[in-house]
């Protein structure tokens, strides 16, 4: 790997052999490198993506339960036969 000059590799994150960390970007912390790394931006994650993108996911992740049951509460809905 390479690492560009004041780039920032977190604690326990991983770069996949043969890419490049460009210059002045940060990789967030247990992340896992396997496309190069643009100049300045800023990734997170496992394979990473843009920092804020996470940021989005990582919240939505904690809702993922409540989705389900009113998915499945829909879906049972449309089952049913008309007027129930």
């Amino acid at each position: 790997a390479t690492i560009g000059p004041a780039a920032v590799v977190a604690g326990q994150a991983g770069v996949k052999e043969r890419r490049r960390v460009g210059a002045r970007a940060r990789v967030g912390g247990q992340a896992g490198v396997v496309h190069d790394v643009p100049d300045g931006a800023a990734v997170a994650g496992t394979p990473t993506m843009p920092h804020l993108t996470w940021l989005r996911a990582m919240t939505r992740l904690k809702d993922l339960d409540l989705l389900e049951r009113r998915v499945r509460a829909l879906e049972a809905r449309l089952a049913a036969p008309h007027g129930e």
